[in-house]
């Protein structure tokens, strides 16, 4: 049966198709939906420039939520705290109410931020609401004290997490009165209380465009004999995202398997990763890029055999899907977004449970994959095969068929 073209509202406190994180992931959800519904979208709008680029959107009515506070200036701390989030929603409570009626729209989608920490003032408008998906509230584990201690002060209140329910009425009711909510993965689900349990349903947070990506992605081969392993390492040069532990890890594979690391990327940490690798004697077998665009990074998957990310409390992963889509296994954490994303058939999961296990274990994963081409070809071809669940023109279709399962139940 034809399914109606839905009315959507979706809130997303910042969207921009130029930025990165959250305000980009928003443009790209709102892009993709925008094929299959009408969306409306009440936003503060891009941190950095004046157009969204949701003013290019067939489908897509942008809604600019006025905002007097300027946090732009504290770079790190906006992006992880968001403070204006505050001021965002209780404008965004007097637009919906004052300017639009409940029959304006068949839904509203509560889509940004993404973290299960924000309250937000749709549940006083009397039209059924989602939330999510939601990712992160990954905090550091006990024993990696090396990472946690060198974290802004801020990033501990992620802690806070599994009690924010408790402590806040106003988080709770915007749950407790949602029609669904959805997570990233079951990793999230201990965050929410046991009465909302049954209101979760899992669906990625995050997609990928595989056009972009798999023109660069080889045919799985087995290297040429004497050609070395190639390493891939992209991501923020900070101590969480783990590359210290890739480092160390050089140091440690069999000297029979002759590797090489490429690092693409920048950040504070990167005059302390060179020092370790000189210390360790591996600076040799490491390449260091710098920041690249983003629209760059693509060539640099093209002709390596294994991507490595051990970051320790990534919400999302979506280097993970790039990496995948251009056939790269994956030796990452069992933690957060990139330990839902990987399974065994593409990639090897290591628990974290202290900086020199999880060393050694890298190590033995890049062993395992390089020393056995069977090994390596399979993870190639289910790398492939793996991350076509998560293309953006899969994952839109599945969220209007949650809309349309919510309003089902809610006639």
């Amino acid at each position: 049966m034809h399914q109606k073209r839905l009315k959507v509202a979706i809130v997303a406190y910042g969207v921009d198709e130029k930025d990165i994180s959250e305000a980009q992931l928003a443009f790209e959800w709102i892009k993709h939906l925008s094929l299959s519904v009408d969306v409306t979208c009440f936003t503060g709008g891009s941190r950095h420039r004046t157009e969204t680029g949701l003013e290019n959107l067939d489908g897509v009515t942008e809604v600019r939520v006025p905002l007097e506070g300027d946090w732009r200036k504290w770079d790190v701390f906006d992006r992880a705290v968001h403070p204006g989030v505050l001021e965002f929603n209780r404008r965004l409570g007097k637009i919906l109410q004052t300017e639009y009626r409940p029959t304006d729209f068949d839904l509203v989608h509560v889509l940004a931020p993404f973290a299960p920490r924000f309250p937000s003032s749709v549940h006083k408008v009397d039209i059924p609401y989602v939330i999510g998906p939601l990712m992160g509230g990954v905090h550091i584990p006990r024993g990696f004290e090396e990472i946690s201690k060198k974290e802004p002060w801020y990033f501990q209140l992620r802690k806070l997490d599994r009690i924010r329910f408790y402590l806040d009425p106003f988080l709770a009711t915007t749950y407790r009165k949602a029609a669904r909510i959805l997570t990233m993965g079951d990793y999230l689900h201990p965050l929410l209380p046991g009465y909302l349990q049954s209101k979760i349903t899992n669906i990625s947070s995050i997609g990928v465009d595989l056009t972009d990506f798999q023109k660069n992605a080889p045919p799985p081969e087995a290297l040429p004999e004497g050609n070395p392993l190639q390493l891939l390492y992209v991501g923020r040069l900070v101590p969480f995202k783990g590359l210290q532990y890739v480092i160390r890890s050089l140091a440690r594979i069999d000297s029979s398997l002759n590797v090489h690391l490429t690092v693409v990327g920048d950040g504070p940490s990167r005059e302390d990763f060179h020092r370790e690798s000189e210390e360790l004697g591996v600076d040799g077998k490491i390449t260091w890029i710098g920041a690249v665009p983003h629209d760059e990074v693509p060539k640099y998957f093209a002709g390596r055999d294994i991507f490595c990310f051990p970051s320790m409390n990534e919400a999302g992963g979506i280097v993970v899907l790039e990496a995948m889509a251009t056939g790269l296994p994956v030796v990452c954490l069992d933690r957060g977004g990139p330990g839902t994303i990987v399974d065994t058939n593409c990639g090897m999961k290591i628990e974290a449970i202290s900086p020199d296990q999880v060393v050694v274990e890298i190590a033995k994963a890049i062993e395992k994959i390089g020393k056995t081409p069977e090994v390596l070809n399979g993870y190639k071809k289910n790398a492939l095969e793996k991350v076509k669940g998560y293309n953006w023109s899969a994952l839109s279709p599945q969220m209007v068929e949650i809309y349309h399962s919510i309003l089902q139940s809610n006639p």
